[in-house]
């Protein structure tokens, strides 16, 4: 099996929620002598099945290795994605001043060398907003969430044209104003199903279930 064919197997483990599966199987080929472009690509990859599995310090430690690969290579691009992914990690386990720092210094980051990308402000801003909204701090959360939609017009991405307006869907849940909750949920609905994402699609229908069972 060659190296792409484990690297695709790995991750097919952690859609298929295979976490220790896929976590054992990218340490086995993390053991081989890799390219740079291998390396990158299971960086990036092997802190899923981690962050999944809990182990936030081994996940962090994955995600700075990918930045200090970012560095090396003078390649900007891959030290903002190990900045996301880090905070991507503290987000999904709950550290959340941990995840504004991170998000804040990816903030940083982007409006120093990639200012002109909408698709890149527009990702780091639907994390800030999520997280505030999780904290329940709805002034910041409505701010940033605003933002991300905005920067997704202008970028014209389907995901983050969903994202956000998901993200604004719940917003107004938490506000309880179920018209224009719903009024964002099916727009997320119809920006998912626009990127092909069935599984995001379905996820946002299930949330205006649970609004119609109330």
């Amino acid at each position: 099996m060659t190296i792409q064919s484990e690297l695709a197997l790995a991750f097919q483990f952690f859609e298929e929620k295979q976490f220790i599966e896929s976590k054992n199987l990218y340490e086995e080929i993390l053991e081989n002598n890799l390219t740079l472009n291998e390396t990158i690509q299971l960086r990036y990859a092997y802190g899923y099945p981690l962050s999944a599995l809990g182990l936030v310090e081994e996940a962090i430690e994955n995600y700075t290795a990918l930045e200090i690969i970012g560095k090396e290579d003078s390649n900007n691009e891959i030290i903002s994605q190990a900045i996301h992914q880090a905070g991507m990690v503290y987000r999904q386990n709950a550290y959340y001043e941990c995840v504004l720092k991170k998000f804040f210094e990816e903030k940083d980051f982007i409006e120093e060398h990639f200012n002109e990308k909408n698709l890149f402000k527009s990702a780091n801003h639907y994390e800030l907003g999520y997280t505030y909204l999780m904290k329940d701090d709805f002034e910041e959360a409505y701010h940033f969430l605003n933002q991300s939609l905005e920067e997704a017009k202008q970028a014209e991405d389907s995901i983050m044209l969903a994202c956000s307006q998901r993200g604004l869907g719940e917003y107004y849940i938490k506000q309880n104003n179920r018209d224009e909750a719903i009024r964002h949920l099916e727009e997320s609905i119809q920006n998912f199903n626009a990127a092909v994402d069935f599984i995001g699609a379905y996820e946002v229908k299930q949330i205006i279930e649970v609004i119609d069972d109330n």
